[in-house]
């Protein structure tokens, strides 16, 4: 399959855009791990395979004039820059720290630019760590656990874990400098246990952590998911959030949970994996190709492409294409079992690469469509307990 059934992408209703806020800069297109969930090398996209391995210069003076042009156009404020891979310290720290410094050359001082980099942390070193928190960098960290856990999955080309390395580059970042400290991403395997995951990445003192989901579809099922009713996910979050809920680290964030709670509130999440808010997130490639989010990669291979590119395209452009705009019409743009659902509007269907399946293409709920529900009723039961106590 090669391109998404226009049945399904926009509702009937007058489109009105939304500007972008955030881009997801490929800095670099090899990684040093082999993780064997990855949507960017391990389900079936291998188009990093003709992208340059790092990013040039000309490319990131292109995407500040592209930058500079669409926030003075929409009188945007502030914008969002997160440094990404396959692994961005493949590069260093030197040439991450001159990439920044071209794009805030670039865009301008009338837009306040936040930066961060998402790192599998084995690269990190206390010098690196200062040459990032020079560069205003704040650095998010994939971990999925203890030892045990993490390496099942989180392993390098020869076979080896990366617990130890990654656990490092974060001792660097709290030794050197806290402050440049920006997270823990946490896969989440299912064969762990939920309250010594939580325990385990809390230890760190990370100011957020945040649980995803592993990738699949309909069409090609998550690890060990044995359709979608098999809610081994749903006890797993359950069991996660009740450690969170009750025990001694409730004081870090857990962005998925505090999203999904902020949406039963009447507020907003704060990640495009839950709720029904708007995406005004786009993907810049090594060669300056602009993309949806990445993880489309793991629908089917060039699930992910606009098909234009920065040498040619504004921003504005992006914001034409279907990939962008199915994604920009919340409620609107959810299937009728969705739109039916006593949490439709609090879940907005789940994550948008996880509702892919061939009969419908995105035109339907969640593969985790019932772990979820599970987790939201679960979620608003010991609230509802905890407040009754109060």
């Amino acid at each position: 399959m090669n391109e998404i059934p226009l049945v399904i992408l926009t509702p009937a209703k007058i489109y009105e855009p939304y500007p972008i806020t955030s881009v997801v800069l490929k800095v670099a297109a090899g990684c040093n791990l082999n993780c064997s969930y990855c949507y960017e090398y391990n389900m079936g996209d291998d188009s990093w395979k003709r992208k340059p391995a790092g990013i040039s210069d000309d490319i990131v003076r292109l995407l500040a004039t592209r930058i500079r042009d669409h926030v003075a156009r929409w009188g945007q404020k502030e914008f969002t820059i997160s440094l990404h891979g396959g692994e961005p310290m493949l590069l260093g720290a030197a040439r991450i720290s001159h990439i920044v410094s071209l794009l805030r050359d670039g865009i301008g001082d009338a837009t306040q630019l936040n930066f961060g980099m998402q790192t599998n942390g084995t690269l990190l070193d206390d010098d690196a760590v200062r040459v990032l928190n020079c560069a205003g960098v704040q650095i998010g960290v994939s971990l999925d656990g203890d030892g045990r856990a993490n390496d099942l999955y989180r392993v390098d080309r020869n076979g080896n874990g990366s617990h130890a390395r990654a656990t490092a580059g974060i001792e660097a970042i709290r030794r050197t400098a806290p402050e440049a400290f920006g997270g823990i991403l946490c896969v989440i395997n299912e064969l762990s246990n939920p309250a010594e995951t939580l325990a385990h990445l809390a230890s760190f003192n990370p100011p957020v952590i945040d649980f995803l989901l592993p990738h699949g579809n309909w069409d090609r099922m998550p690890p060990h998911k044995d359709g979608g009713m098999d809610l081994r996910y749903g006890r797993w979050l359950c069991a996660a959030f009740d450690a969170w809920f009750d025990g001694p680290f409730s004081h870090i964030s857990v962005r998925y949970f505090e999203s999904l709670l902020a949406e039963m509130m009447g507020g907003h999440s704060t990640t495009e994996a839950i709720g029904p808010g708007v995406v005004t997130l786009l993907t810049i490639a090594t060669d300056g190709a602009m993309e949806g989010v990445d993880t489309m990669k793991s629908v089917y291979p060039g699930a992910q492409d606009l098909k234009i590119k920065l040498d040619l395209c504004s921003f504005d452009d992006a914001l034409k294409a279907e990939h962008l705009k199915m994604r920009q019409c919340g409620l609107e743009g959810l299937c009728d079992e969705c739109k039916a659902c006593k949490i439709g509007h609090i879940c907005g269907g789940g994550y948008f690469p996880h509702r892919f399946g061939n009969n419908r293409g995105f035109h339907n709920p969640s593969v985790y469509c019932h772990d979820i529900l599970m987790l939201a009723e679960h979620m608003r039961l010991r609230v509802k307990q905890a407040v009754s106590k109060s």
